[in-house]
């Protein structure tokens, strides 16, 4: 069986309106009624599960889509098993449920966190899925140890608009030159997790062991995702990362314990994509990493993304074919959009508005990178399957003759930058796994050896 999943590119659905509930709901607790959800939804009772819907969503998510979205899930997380734990947070009028789900493929345990927003008469107004963290054991990674750097949690940004974030610091005398970290696409949390993988706290807890201070943070779009769906018409990459990764370097900036003339930032995926953009807004950072980030636009992707998928087991039946036509026609009417530069009656495609397709096809990224004057470091994994070596082939032409800038790519790794063999699937990024050694020891040698410069 295939699994449908442009990893990297999530659509998240959040619906809100007044509406009056169920009598017996009322009388159950926030906790109890998302239990009972996400049993119904296990038990593929679809019917019973849209009428716990508000009317919106009732629209928004008809049965037939919520058993796709469901199905979806299963083909890529495997059997539901249980609900680990269930937590619950206000939001204005609304309560938030998230669900945290065990799901086994072919023995390969993940997680999935469920997220239910509940109005105040105890109806869904808002429902998405993204893949979680589980247990997981650091302290035995070769590269990692635990006791020569320390961590501290921290809030940083506007007022109001505040995002926690995790501050890895070596152990000993600083100040330290320190890493941002800038995720790729969807409402990550600070470790760019997936399934059981958590790419960004490798990093973090890599270079830390070997003496450089790392900073990642929760995404924007996880910590405000119902603030920004209701303005989500007038959002654009520049609100989803970039505005936040310029508030982290002046965060840093007045940190105490920061070299503050070795303050580095790496982009992955799209964070990577941005990483020209960033430093044309910021005179701050010493250098910069591209780590699998494109310098193409985001919807020649989508089609290379699908019909790698539907091929990946050297066939492609009927109802992919139709998956990448369909698919063919939503890029096409991005493209459309962009072309007219049309913001009026805005839509929301691909989980993105017009204002959001119009800004990156406006940006261009090649272009951009080549005022960059500070040094780069662009890396790639060679089985990458979603930022590909055409990406890569790309950055070489457009900044060749650029002394500035140093290219290196890895033979076995991923997306992820977590090695494999043969063909990479969206099933290996469900395979608890590291970030290569040799990734962690490069990204501390680039820092080091511009440092003495």
């Amino acid at each position: 069986m295939k699994t449908r999943l442009l990893s990297g590119i999530l659509i998240v659905l959040f619906l809100f309106s007044c509406s009056s509930g169920n009598s017996s709901d009322l009388n159950k607790s926030h906790e109890e009624l998302g239990r009972e959800f996400v049993i119904t939804l296990s038990e593929k009772r679809y019917d019973d599960a849209v009428t716990k819907f508000d009317p919106v969503m009732k629209v928004a998510l008809s049965k037939s889509k919520l058993k796709e979205a469901w199905e979806t899930n299963l083909q890529t997380f495997g059997s539901f098993e249980k609900i680990e734990s269930i937590s619950q947070e206000p939001y204005q009028s609304y309560e938030i449920v998230t669900i945290k789900s065990e799901f086994n493929k072919n023995g390969q345990i993940s997680y999935l966190d469920i997220k239910i927003t509940y109005d105040s008469k105890k109806r869904i107004a808002g429902l998405f899925f993204i893949s979680s963290s589980g247990p997981k054991d650091f302290e035995k990674v070769s590269y990692i140890d635990p006791g020569k750097f320390t961590e501290k949690d921290v809030v940083f940004g506007e007022k109001d608009l505040e995002l926690p974030g995790t501050l890895t610091i070596p152990t000993g005398s600083g100040p330290f030159p320190v890493l941002i970290l800038v995720h790729g696409s969807g409402p990550n949390d600070r470790d760019e997790t997936l399934g059981p993988n958590k790419p960004f706290k490798d990093i973090a807890w890599g270079l830390g062991t070997k003496g450089i201070a790392v900073f990642r943070y929760d995404k924007r779009t996880k910590v405000y995702s119902e603030t920004i769906a209701k303005d989500i018409h007038n959002l654009t990459v520049k609100e989803e990362t970039v505005n936040d990764v310029i508030s982290a370097v002046k965060f840093l900036k007045n940190n105490e314990q920061i070299d503050t003339d070795a303050i580095y930032v790496l982009g992955h995926s799209l964070g990577g994509s941005m990483i020209p953009r960033i430093a044309s807004l910021t005179e701050i950072p010493a250098g910069y990493v591209i780590m699998a980030g494109t310098p193409r636009k985001l919807e020649e992707l989508i089609i290379e993304q699908i019909e790698y998928i539907s091929n990946a087991d050297g066939e492609c039946d009927a109802k992919e074919k139709k998956q990448i036509e369909d698919t063919k026609k939503v890029v096409e009417k991005i493209k459309q959009i962009q072309k007219e530069k049309r913001t009026e009656k805005p839509e929301i495609i691909l989980g993105a508005s017009n204002k959001y397709w119009i800004d990156f096809d406006e940006y261009n990224i090649c272009e951009t990178a080549k005022k960059i004057t500070k040094p780069v470091f662009i890396i790639q994994g060679e089985r990458d399957y979603q930022v590909t070596m055409k990406d890569f082939e790309i950055w070489k032409k457009c900044l060749d003759g650029k002394k500035n800038v140093v290219f290196k790519s890895y033979p076995a790794l991923n997306h992820l930058f977590m090695s494999g063999d043969g063909m990479s699937v969206p099933e290996e990024y469900m395979k608890s796994d590291h970030v290569a050694e040799d990734v962690i020891s490069d990204l501390f040698n680039w820092i080091e050896e511009n440092r003495k410069r």
